[in-house]
């Protein structure tokens, strides 16, 4: 059964549409036209027909909306598979991409959402993400070209998206030729220090304005990279503020195989990110350096303050009691014995 939604009364008390009127049609006959058309769009022969077939449907929307909307929606898919679209099938495309959907039904799992409808077909979106694909795949065209012929201007315009697919699956000469472009993106040079496992430009991200690309690099040096490398990169005292307490985290993984990476955690325990040290010594299960600074009374405040943390982050039988000597010994700053014992209870 199809229902008309229609607009308030108009004028001399008629019936009118507020713009494309909607209609309602159940999820069973929906899928039911996407199968047909389904078989109709697999059926044309070239991307002419399929310009066609667009346009008739367009045509037809106003009086069979649902047979329309499940063509466009089918050819639309059909025609993002094309190798190299023609300006013509572009233009068809393009002129879907502000297509106001006049179909509307149940939505697929019927607990969400009950009584509410949703397009059956999301004309314009299908069109914007075969327009999307076009052009990644133009893009992706343009940087074969490019780095067949050794074009680093080429490569400076590309777009980035693209770009970054290639950094991420590109051959070790791919990856030199875009080195050499030295594009700006963040997810780039992250991705080519990744990669090549190049110190400078790793320590050249983390010195950046924090961008999700930096987090997870910081990740990627302290797994893959050289030790020694990897500590050089993460405590660099020129890195950006933001990813400091990050780097800290990671260097956890380092403590097992660089023997520096304690002695530097247990440095910083009174500097401004002495917590995240903490907190790597802690899951590194470096309990002795934790004690021997938490329990130091001549440690200044905040070495000793962050110590305790990452006793109580720890949390074993030796920690706490190492806690409860501090609840208990009057050398030590009262504000710190009673956050301790109240911790402990």
């Amino acid at each position: 059964m199809i229902r008309w939604a229609l607009a308030a009364v108009g004028l001399f008390g008629l019936l009118v549409p507020a713009q494309a009127a909607t209609v309602y049609v159940p999820r069973p006959q929906v899928d039911l036209a996407a199968a047909q058309a389904h078989r109709n769009a697999k059926a044309l022969p070239d991307q002419s027909s399929a310009v066609i077939a667009i346009e008739r449907a367009r045509l037809q929307a106003l009086a069979d909306p649902l047979t329309a909307e499940a063509q466009l929606q089918q050819t639309l898919l059909m025609l993002r598979d094309a190798p190299a679209p023609t300006e013509a099938a572009r233009r068809a495309v393009a002129a879907m991409a502000g297509y106001s959907d006049q179909v509307r039904t149940d939505p697929v799992d019927p607990d969400h959402g009950r009584g509410l409808t949703v397009p059956a077909f999301q004309i314009a979106a299908t069109a914007r993400g075969t327009l999307r694909h076009w052009d990644k795949l133009r893009s992706g065209a343009l940087i074969d070209r490019a780095l067949a012929t050794g074009d680093l201007d080429a490569l400076r315009q590309a777009d980035a998206g693209a770009l970054l697919a290639r950094a991420r699956s590109g051959s070790r000469a791919d990856l030199d030729l875009l080195m050499l472009a030295d594009r700006p993106e963040p997810a780039i040079r992250a991705e080519l220090a990744e990669r090549l496992q190049d110190a400078t430009l790793a320590t050249a991200v983390l010195r950046a304005a924090p961008d999700p690309a930096g987090f997870k690099l910081i990740g990627a040096v302290a797994a893959t990279f050289p030790p020694d490398t990897a500590l050089t990169v993460l405590r660099d005292p020129e890195a950006d503020s933001g990813y400091r307490s990050a780097a800290r985290l990671a260097l956890t993984a380092l403590v097992p195989r660089n023997p520096t990476v304690r002695a530097y955690l247990d440095a910083t325990l009174g500097d401004g990110w002495g917590a995240a040290s903490a907190q790597a010594l802690a899951r590194a299960d470096a309990v002795e350096t934790l004690i021997a600074a938490a329990i130091d009374p001549s440690a200044d405040a905040a070495r000793q303050r962050h110590a305790v943390l990452g006793l109580q982050l720890h949390n074993s039988a030796v920690a706490r009691d190492a806690l409860g000597r501090i609840a208990t010994d009057p050398r030590y700053p009262d504000a710190l014995r009673t956050q301790v014992t109240a911790w402990l209870q």
